[in-house]
């Protein structure tokens, strides 16, 4: 029997079988999924009708790719996040559930403010756009400016901005400048998921995260994981308005030090909250 006249189902157990070595069954069929939906245009994998044949070169490639450890987001150019379908690339981090709570976090403060009032909201460090097109468009009335020091991270935001056709403000920028490239300027929210990882953490990485995302969102630079909050923070103090809120992803290795610097700036409020695996893993400043 040719691929002609096997059904979808058929050929997905196929191409579950030939993974099969690769991954853990509950989650190699989560990324074929992904695969028969996003590229293949084919949600139902159990569906009985007829695999078409014209997309066998598509599939074959795509399982090559997953043999070797390419991260499916890339692989389909789709990443989930928040209930919504980001396009991404090996330009930009692919998002994780662990931000998403810094969204809903974040989400939450600017639902307690008044509609009438003017929300100026700052990603650093926004990559494919995520967080800030997330939360702009949860809330439409809301200004969003989110920067970023790779050009090409900011053309595959670009590409979001359209998708979701929300309007905000994307700015070239290295987090390091900030006070001095962005004299004046003032927010009621900062978001950031920083570059924060140490070369001593590197080893521990899985080899999809290692091979194939962006270093330059990935590694803190000159390997200080400390230094990239000392930064945020310092900006933070100065650009947060009174009541404003800073929401930072962190890193759970250096947590307690950050929170310890984030203590001597004469915040507000400065508390971690943990993620769903119950590892440090937001800052969050209140002026």
């Amino acid at each position: 029997m040719d691929n002609e006249t096997k059904s979808i189902a058929e050929v997905f157990k196929e191409s579950c079988i030939k993974l099969s070595r690769k991954y853990h069954p509950r989650e190699l069929k989560q990324i074929l999924a992904m695969v028969f939906d996003y590229l293949l245009d084919y949600p139902d994998v159990n569906s009985s009708l007829p695999f078409d044949s014209s997309l066998q070169n598509i599939l074959e490639y795509a399982i090559k790719r997953l043999k070797v450890g390419e991260p499916v987001q890339y692989i389909t150019g789709i990443a989930d996040f928040y209930g919504r379908k980001f396009i991404v690339n090996p330009d930009v981090l692919i998002p994780r559930p662990e931000t998403e709570e810094l969204v809903y976090l974040a989400a939450q403060g600017i639902k307690d403010l008044p509609r009438t009032e003017m929300v100026n909201v700052l990603d650093i460090g926004t990559g494919s756009g995520c967080m800030a097109i997330t939360l702009k468009d949860l809330f439409p009335h809301i200004e969003v400016t989110a920067l970023d020091i790779s050009e090409k991270a900011l053309q595959v935001a670009r590409v979001n901005v359209e998708k979701f056709d929300v309007e905000m403000h994307l700015e070239k920028m290295d987090l390091y400048r900030l006070l001095d490239a962005m004299p004046g300027r003032v927010w009621n929210f900062i978001i950031s998921n920083p570059p924060y990882i140490s070369r001593n953490e590197r080893p521990a990485m899985g080899d999809s995260v290692k091979l194939y995302e962006p270093k330059l969102a990935l590694m803190a630079r000159d390997d200080d994981p400390v230094a990239v909050y000392w930064y945020l923070l310092q900006y933070a103090q100065t650009a947060l308005l009174d009541g404003g809120h800073g929401f930072f992803e962190l890193n759970e290795f250096v947590s307690k030090e950050i929170l310890q610097e984030a203590l001597t700036f004469g915040f507000s409020k400065a508390i971690i909250h943990k993620d769903m695996q119950g590892k440090d893993r937001i800052l969050e400043v209140a002026k």
